[in-house]
């Protein structure tokens, strides 16, 4: 029987399905995951792996494997709900690790299933066939695959995953707008947003499990367009309110391409979580660092990001089973470093 419908994940030749079974065959607290596989030709389902801690299916590669995240929390719960990167070799039948991906916060896979995008503290580019990496800046797939459009300080950058190759397309960003990149037909299009509105607060996620609101130096979050320079201050609030008992929180403030920013003030280092355990509902705290650039880069933009984890310990079976958990994960503030 399958409780975690929400896993299922089609292969790239549209033949198999991928998915997780919450039955799991040993005695620990993981998060008692299994991964199957069932065959739409031969319509049979196939058990492949269960290791107690398993917890999402993000793809499959053209070489029929399937990638996954397992949980690196130790049982305690108390450790930061970090993941690592898997992937499932059908013909092999056997798993292997992608090392090096416990930091990165996002992951997808390319059209053809050759490659994906790794994004963290350091974003790249991954080849499944050679193993290999490409570091890259954020951006987008075309449909073919063939190509991968970031934008830069440098303007438009078109990255050939075949050979290699990367071609610049002049572009200055408008003022107080902001940009997204889509493909069509091989050819990168910007479409670009004019903001409407000003908020004091940004309601950065609600969930039925909690809230998160955020402002930067009072004022709503900013995507883009707001520079720094070394020795700047800037204040940063995070709100974080409960709306179910029984519940313990993670926050953690992130820098997750740069590393220019020194706490000054505030209740965490950066990348260092903050633990809440057993708030009740109704429960809210307001959560302030004071920051600035180092004056270690300079000329680069380096995003602050806010990542908090709700999760409901109502029943003891609720501990350590993802679908009782609620992550929200976004931009702060995205300010340019400047000298001057």
């Amino acid at each position: 029987m399958v409780t975690d419908e929400k896993t299922g994940c089609i292969s790239v030749d549209g033949k198999k399905v991928a998915f997780l079974a919450d039955v799991w065959d040993g005695n620990n607290k993981g998060l008692y995951k299994s991964l199957y596989y069932y065959d739409l030709e031969s319509k049979k389902a196939q058990k492949l792996l269960s290791d107690g801690r398993i917890v999402e299916i993000v793809g499959w590669t053209s070489n029929n494997e399937i990638i996954f995240y397992e949980s690196m929390r130790d049982v305690d719960f108390k450790s930061p709900a970090t993941a690592e990167l898997f992937y499932f070799n059908i013909t092999e039948n056997r798993k292997y690790s992608i090392e090096g991906t416990e930091l990165d916060w996002s992951f997808s896979i390319s059209p053809d299933g050759s490659k994906a995008l790794l994004i963290g503290v350091n974003t790249r580019i991954y080849d499944f066939t050679t193993k290999s990496t490409t570091p890259i800046d954020i951006g987008v797939w075309s449909d073919s695959s063939k190509k991968y459009a970031s934008l830069t300080d440098e303007g438009l950058i078109i990255f050939n995953t075949e050979d290699g190759s990367k071609k610049t397309i002049d572009y200055i960003a408008r003022e107080n707008h902001m940009q997204r990149l889509v493909w069509y037909k091989n050819k990168v299009y910007i479409i670009v947003f004019a903001p409407s509105v000003s908020m004091n607060s940004y309601k950065g996620g609600d969930t039925d499990y909690g809230t998160v609101t955020a402002t930067f130096n009072g004022k709503n979050p900013t995507v883009r367009y707001l520079d720094m320079k070394p020795g700047d201050v800037a204040e940063i609030h995070v709100t974080v309110t409960s709306k179910i008992n029984s519940s313990s929180i993670f926050i953690t403030l992130i820098e997750p391409h740069t590393k220019t920013y020194a706490i000054l003030e505030g209740p965490s280092k950066m990348d260092q979580y903050i633990y809440n355990n057993s708030v009740t509902a109704g429960w809210s705290k307001t959560y302030i660092w004071k920051v600035s650039p180092d004056g270690g880069e300079i000329d680069v933009y380096a995003p602050i990001d806010v990542q908090v984890e709700f999760s409901n310990h109502e029943e003891s079976y609720m501990i350590n089973d993802g679908e009782f958990r609620r992550n929200v994960y976004f931009t702060i503030a995205n300010p340019y470093i400047v000298n001057k």
